[in-house]
């Protein structure tokens, strides 16, 4: 098979009343040309596929939007309206990845060779609109505890709007509870209802807790200045935690809409969805570090937080005595010149070069499992997912 050009190459659709996708958009490093010019930027890809996908699952939000503002009470008209507002800020926005995964699932699982029905594609898609609703929720969430500025192209977190402030952290709830509001409208007469309630709080549990190890990592060093913590088996169980659900979430909720029931497919699909997630992790890590907010859209936090994140247990690695010593006295600290100091020895230890070894060996080990003769799901599946992620030339 052959390995990407470039390796990764960074778009991002913008969504503009929910109907317009723009296909190409590069994540540029501009603090260090010379490391962004070495470093495989990288964010989300639309094949042809995907992109018409995309457009006829956005095509469905307003429906969405109309299901839960929809009230026959007096008096409450302001609350919907609040509601309603929410959901188109914090919903239809970014690479909607994780529905474009749910009905990719569902497409590539079908068994009927029969063309699906209008009535049958928009059921995968409001199953799809109930885990980005459900991914929007934790986002605001993950905004005001890492205290963002942004998310999604220079858009303010949801809680940094004037009007909003700390009441997101009600909206992110009203969000959450609107999940299961959608999931009882369309599918409680289904044979997977109940199944699928479970899986929302499977994840919804396995998230809490990687973002609660994460953060409790960060405070604990900033604290200690032990360095005993930042190791390859503690990282990439937070990737797993954090990330590796929201992969495995809609691909999970895409099985069970089409019946499957054979434990093997589940343990294979979640490993696999748990190392596209753990691939995910490192990228964000990388961007955080080699990124420049103004394209990635979000304010680089992991090195004044003292996160667990690659390049950091990496450079341990490798790094030489003195160069751990910069680390231990400015990992963790939010001054600029200490992060400037952490950024320098990332560059020194040419951290750029290895992430691309480290990504083009997951990705070639992910296609290989895939491609593997006891593998007992479409690997159209899970390239699908893939090329969402990245373009291979």
């Amino acid at each position: 098979m052959a390995m990407f050009g470039n390796f990764l190459k960074s778009i991002r659709p913008h969504l503009a009343q929910f109907n317009r996708i723009s296909n190409q958009r590069r994540w540029f490093a501009s603090s260090n040309q010379s490391v962004s010019k070495r470093l495989p930027i990288a964010n989300f890809y639309l094949t042809d596929e995907s992109k018409r996908d995309t457009e006829l699952f956005v095509r469905n939000f307003p429906r969405v939007v109309g299901e839960l503002t929809k009230t026959n009470e007096t008096g409450v008209e302001d609350f919907y309206d609040n509601v309603k507002k929410a959901l188109e800020y914090n919903v239809p926005v970014g690479h909607l990845m994780h529905g474009l995964v749910c009905i990719g699932a569902n497409k590539y699982l079908r068994k009927s060779s029969q063309p699906m029905t209008d009535y049958e594609l928009f059921q995968i898609h409001m199953l799809a609109w109930v885990y980005e609703i459900f991914r929007a929720s934790v986002n605001i969430i993950d905004d005001m505890v890492d205290n963002g500025d942004t998310r999604y192209g220079n858009k303010l977190s949801w809680f940094k709007n004037e009007d909003v402030g700390m009441v997101a952290a009600q909206d992110s709830l009203l969000l959450y509870s609107s999940v299961f509001s959608m999931l009882r409208e369309h599918f409680s007469d289904k044979p997977f209802y109940f199944t699928m309630l479970e899986t929302i709080n499977k994840f919804f549990w396995e998230m809490n807790m990687g973002q609660s190890m994460d953060m409790r990592f960060g405070a604990n060093f900033r604290k200690t200045r032990s360095l005993s913590g930042f190791t390859v088996e503690h990282h990439n169980m937070l990737g797993y935690k954090k990330v590796g659900y929201f992969m495995y979430g809609p691909i999970e909720m895409g099985m069970l809409m089409q019946g499957l029931t054979d434990p093997v497919q589940f343990l294979q699909a979640k490993h696999i969805s748990y190392l596209l997630g753990k691939f995910r992790v490192d990228l964000d890590d990388t961007l955080d570090v080699f990124g420049d907010c103004g394209d990635t859209g979000k304010m680089a936090t992991d090195i004044a937080e003292g996160k667990c994140t690659w390049p950091m247990v990496t450079a341990l690695q490798i790094a030489n005595n003195e160069q751990i010593k910069l680390l231990k006295d400015n990992y963790g600290r939010s001054e600029p010149e200490c992060i400037q100091t952490v950024k320098k020895v990332f560059t020194e230890l040419r951290l750029d070069d290895l992430y691309r070894e480290h990504a083009k060996s997951s990705y070639e080990n992910i296609v290989k499992l895939i491609e593997a003769p006891t593998f007992k799901l479409p690997p159209s599946m899970f390239y699908y997912g893939l090329d969402i992620f990245y373009k291979k030339e």
